[in-house]
């Protein structure tokens, strides 16, 4: 219905002559083409004279072509020609493929040239938001603005300090894919996001933006940059990637570049004003921990991310952050890292006892633990006991899987676990009646024999209280695991050899001996649940 409808309403269009797109106002058509490539918006020219002139006062600027052969003489015609009228986006994409025959520098240079006096227009017509990805930033290019305020840059590389001190009103910079060597200044910035490009890998270069409201850095590689004083600072996220790049530097000045390890902190001061913070890392030799020799607290921090970083020697990084921010609210522990790259954790317990000053936060509401899909894992055990340790209770710590399960509420994980134990007692109860009936329907009381194996069953689980490997299932050399499988394997070996031996000597029928086997298979089965309930229990039992 709506297709013919909207057929009709064509036909009659096209029949009268009128071009109702063209009665729009110039307001409303200016900011339709506004979303067009610069290339589509100069072809809107030969639709009707109205069009003729209508592309020179488009409030943007969007090219996106191989800037090396194809937009340069394009770019020129149409900055020439364009009306003088203030620009609200400048969109500049060179869609040029590398080759393998180019040089990669002599590529950069070319287009570095090539872009700087279209960025240089975009700058004097007043752009509000400005963004490029292209092989390089123009190095001669020193961005002065009173109106831009949002820069995003791709793939581009910086050998030269980035300065953007002088565009006044800049809020939001974002930079991806980007290989970053230098320095960066702004004093205007408010949000800063880096992912995905590269730091310099022998020096450690500075980040000076002091009125940052939020942070985001996921480099893949390089230096972490040392992060000045950033008092507004709320949202921060820092994710460092120096494993490989564990050495010394020495410099005659910081003209060109700070390693401040030694001497100052590098990341944490900076960082010590955030409300919300992560930091992970894969390196067990982290800046994090390096940083906390200097001692920041984190009198603002409310909501904390951590990884495996602050597991090692002993959570020396997860306890300082327990003891340094006083209003702490919510603390989340990332131990979903693969088993390859696990991060050494010492096996000694004799830190985590009570004896220690404990100075955790009394906002503390929650502690959430993200393991992996491993169902056992002596860094979670580890760190629930250390969390015991420092007066954290168990029913604020909330352990989930990374993977496979769906976030249950509070409420619901509780109801459910009441369901499993009824049904864990209902099976422990038709056991025993298994094993009653056994002995009463045939009037012959020597099968009761196997309850004495029976007892034996549970008392693995007692002896196992005494072990510090956090399953019964685990190959650790620990002689309260070994007893324990031992008294396993005995009862099991029992429940079954009494009443076969019984059989054997005629002295109950096949019905008793299969009441009683049936009896063994349930009880089997509950404990077996029993097991797998606390291993799904998050290590609530320990």
């Amino acid at each position: 219905m709506f297709n013919r409808r909207s057929r009709r309403l064509m036909e009659r269009t096209m029949a009268s002559g009128k071009d109702r797109i063209s009665a729009l106002p110039d307001d409303l058509l200016l900011h339709v083409m506004s979303f067009l490539l610069s290339r589509d918006a100069v072809r809107t020219c030969v639709l009707a004279r109205r069009w003729s002139t209508l592309w020179k006062s488009v409030p943007a600027l969007h090219i996106e072509d191989d800037l090396a052969t194809d937009s340069n003489k394009f770019m020129d015609e149409l900055l020439r020609l364009r009306d003088p009228a203030p620009l609200n986006v400048c969109d500049i994409c060179d869609v040029c493929k590398a080759s393998d025959t180019e040089d990669p520098e002599n590529v950069c240079e070319v287009t570095s040239n090539l872009i700087a006096p279209w960025l240089r227009y975009a700058l004097l017509h007043e752009v509000r938001v400005l963004r490029v990805s292209a092989p390089a930033f123009p190095t001669d290019l020193v961005p002065i603005s009173s109106h831009l305020k949002r820069i995003e840059l791709c793939l581009m590389k910086f050998d030269d300090p980035l300065d953007l001190s002088s565009c006044q009103v800049l809020d939001v910079l974002e930079m991806t894919y980007c290989n970053i060597y230098e320095s960066i200044f702004c004093q205007s910035l408010r949000h800063l996001n880096m992912k995905h490009g590269c730091f310099d890998n022998e020096i450690r270069f500075r980040i000076s933006a002091p009125n940052l409201v939020s942070l985001k850095l996921a480099p893949e590689s390089g230096l972490t940059p040392l992060l000045d004083s950033m008092p507004s600072l709320v949202t921060a996220s820092v994710e460092s990637s120096e494993e490989e790049f564990h050495h010394c530097f020495v410099f005659s000045s910081c003209d060109e570049g700070c390693n401040r390890e030694e001497r100052f902190s590098v990341v944490l001061e900076g960082l010590s004003t955030a409300t919300n913070l992560e930091l992970t890392s894969d390196d067990r030799l982290s800046v994090f921990r390096m940083d906390l020799k200097w001692s920041p607290v984190f009198s603002k921090l409310k909501t904390l991310l951590l990884n495996e970083w602050c597991v090692a020697d002993d959570f020396t990084g997860l306890v300082y952050f327990l003891q340094h921010s006083p209003i702490l609210e919510t603390l989340m522990l990332q131990l979903d890292t693969p088993k390859y790259k696990r991060l050494h954790v010492d096996e000694t317990d004799e830190r985590y006892t009570r004896k220690e000053q404990s100075l955790l936060s009394k906002h503390l509401k929650i502690v959430k633990i993200i393991r992996g899909t491993m169902k056992q894992d002596t860094r979670v055990y580890r760190a629930l006991k250390m969390l015991c340790a420092h007066e954290v209770p168990l029913e604020k710590i909330d352990i989930q899987s990374s993977k496979g399960t769906m976030a249950l509420s509070r409420s619901m994980r509780t109801c459910l676990h009441s369901g499993r134990l009824a049904a864990l007692a209902i099976l422990v109860s038709a056991g025993i009646v298994l094993q009653i009936l056994a002995c009463a329907l045939y009037n012959n009381w020597w099968p009761m024999l196997t309850v004495l194996m029976y007892l034996i069953l549970p008392m693995p689980l007692i002896f196992f209280l005494g072990s510090d490997s956090p399953s019964i299932m685990s190959n650790e050399n620990d002689g309260w695991v070994n007893f324990t499988k031992f008294l396993t394997g005995a009862s099991i070996v029992g429940s079954i050899a009494i009443p076969s031996i019984l059989k054997h000597a005629g002295v109950i029928g096949w019905g008793a001996l299969t009441m009683e086997l049936s009896s063994f298979a349930v009880f089997g089965l509950a404990i077996v649940w029993f097991l797998q309930m606390n291993s799904e229990d998050e290590y609530s039992a320990f």
